[in-house]
């Protein structure tokens, strides 16, 4: 029997028979999540190729980075919340259609229409998200988490993959062959959305019953009573903001460090440190049993105070190639670690509200993100070093730290008041 069900022609009102794990559209789901994701990422290794083709120092473009995460955090925000209102195929095509166009256009465009050309493609990169709600509402209660668990499997593999890929052809051709691969990938990604999946799920005809009625305004004026009144959804925000801030501080800098001697790398080898990043999938998946048994406090203070330390051991070595993979290695686990204790958490309850939740919690990663690309950027152009780069994702980890030990406190202190007026 197939593990895709056909809508019968006699019951167009009917909804497909819901999908499996590993199912055929699954499986597309995962590698077209991981393809949107990648970019993203393209422009962290190919910022010196880039640089060197306008015969610009590096600094000049350090701000791409955070630009293209901007135009995602836009996207999450105005973008993904239409995912519960209109079909979603359509709405992906859509976002793939543009981002092709985008990164057909990169290659070609002089160096002032970047800002705007990186912001859009971060925007239309939105995909992914679009996607992980739309497996979820196919599939049924008893594959849910697994089918989601394999797009974002994809979506994973896609971060970690498409910068080793992307220094590769830029070392052995160009950075621009890079963008020009990618759009061919966006338009054959539109072709397998729109063309390649069976007829039973190329619509999407669930829908969530609390968005029934509610105008598209509704759903964005409901978010940010979701962020001040829904406190575990708020205090999660805030550490994935500071974690990803941290992370993108760290990586949009490497390449710059990894350039400069005494290493003088090319954008192959600077690609190559994409593949550390593997850590973070054993991180991820670590994080994911502590949370099944009730230990998210103290896994959230471990992955905090790892990264804090991590940061202070590559500052004080900064030439240490050694000490640089290793770190590269414990930072990628210690931020996954993190990531996955917070959507452990704000999944926890209020399943009528997940979609907007997703959004509301995406939306502050990312911000946290782009402010960390942006600062790192900032004082790495303005003379900083290395050195300096660590104490900002440091200082920016150590606040993450004090405030999720300051809340176990007021937790432990509330729970032995508790205990105390007991009879």
């Amino acid at each position: 029997m197939s593990q895709l069900s056909q809508r019968r022609p006699d019951s167009a009102g009917s909804e497909p028979a819901p999908l499996r794990h590993n199912s055929r559209t699954v499986r597309v789901f995962a590698v077209v999540a991981g393809l949107c994701v990648s970019n993203l990422y393209y422009v962290i290794v190919l910022l010196p190729e880039i640089a060197a083709s306008h015969h610009r120092p590096s600094q000049d473009f350090a701000h791409l980075l955070s630009l293209t995460q901007g135009g995602y955090t836009l996207g999450l925000l105005f973008v993904v919340p239409l995912g519960d209102r209109v079909d979603r195929r359509r709405l992906c095509t859509l976002l793939l259609a543009a981002a092709c166009l985008v990164c057909a256009a990169v290659p070609w465009a002089p160096a002032g229409a970047y800002p705007v050309l990186f912001v859009l493609l971060g925007l239309c990169s939105v995909t992914a998200m679009v996607l992980v709600p739309w497996g979820a509402d196919l599939a049924d209660d008893t594959a849910r988490g697994r089918v989601v668990g394999t797009i974002m499997t994809g979506l994973i593999l896609g971060t970690l993959l498409c910068r080793t890929v992307a220094g590769a052809l830029a070392q052995l051709a160009s950075w621009r062959l890079v963008y020009g691969t990618a759009a061919v990938l966006m338009a054959l990604c539109v072709a397998a959305l729109y063309w390649g999946l069976p007829s039973g799920q190329a619509t999407d005809p669930r829908r969530p019953r609390d968005t029934e009625g509610e105008s598209y305004l509704h759903l964005l004026g409901s978010l940010p009573r979701i962020l001040l009144r829904t406190p575990h959804v708020g205090e999660r925000s805030l550490y994935g903001a500071l974690a990803f801030g941290a992370f993108s501080a760290f990586w949009a800098v490497l390449p710059l460090h990894l350039q400069a001697r005494p290493f003088s790398f090319g954008p192959a080898e600077i690609g190559l440190f994409a593949l550390l990043g593997g850590a973070g999938v054993v991180g991820a998946s670590a994080a994911g049993r502590l949370a099944d048994r009730g230990l998210q406090t103290p896994t959230t203070l471990a992955a905090f105070a790892t990264v804090v330390a991590t940061f202070l051991v590559l500052g004080a070595w900064p030439g240490s190639l050694a000490l640089l993979i290793v770190g590269t290695v414990v930072l990628d686990m210690g931020i996954q670690v993190a990531h996955i204790t917070n959507q452990s958490v704000i999944y926890a309850g209020n399943p009528a509200m997940r979609s907007r939740i997703t959004t509301t919690y995406m939306v502050m990663y990312f911000v946290g993100g782009t402010l960390g690309s942006a600062v790192a950027a900032t004082v790495w152009g303005r003379g900083g070093n290395w050195g300096t780069t660590c104490l900002v994702g440091a200082g920016t980890g150590a606040c993450a730290l004090a405030v999720a030990a300051l809340r176990a406190g007021l937790g432990r202190l509330r729970a032995g008041r508790t205990a105390d007026v007991r009879p």
